[in-house]
């Protein structure tokens, strides 16, 4: 009983799709690739990551041939975050290169990808000192 309960919330937090080789299936894997080519280019045009594409480059290299779809990847409070769907069997690996990433992002700046660090002034973004100078500067 105690394993079953915990097997559901290992799936519940991972949110992993399993194809069942029906239509709505299929349906929901072309969904989830539309969304994706729409959400990274969000993330390299749109939302000024130009200093995070490295780690974020090598984040999807590292895990290229695992069976993993990137929902969304982005800046929250300072740092990076990628949410993702991904099979049981390459979990643990994937959670290495996020973790992994998210830690250089916290002193890699966002905007040219300079050493910086975590920085608060109504927004928390990882900044290098001439990038956090700027910003000061309005």
């Amino acid at each position: 009983m105690g394993e079953r309960k915990k097997d559901l919330q290992y799936r519940s937090q991972t949110r992993i799709l399993e194809p069942s080789g029906d239509s709505d299936s299929e349906r929901m894997r072309r969904a989830v690739r539309t969304t994706l080519i729409v959400c990274t280019t969000v993330i390299h045009k749109g939302d000024n990551m130009e200093g995070w594409e490295k780690i974020i480059s090598d984040m999807e290299e590292e895990t290229k041939n695992c069976d993993v779809k990137w929902t969304q990847i982005k800046e929250k409070f300072g740092t990076l975050r990628a949410y993702h769907v991904t099979s049981i069997g390459d979990y643990e690996k994937v959670e290495a290169a996020v973790k992994k990433a998210e830690a250089l992002s916290a002193k890699t700046c966002i905007i040219c990808s300079e050493p910086g660090k975590i920085v608060y002034g109504g927004w928390a973004l990882t900044l290098c000192g001439e990038c956090e100078a700027n910003r000061a500067e309005g």
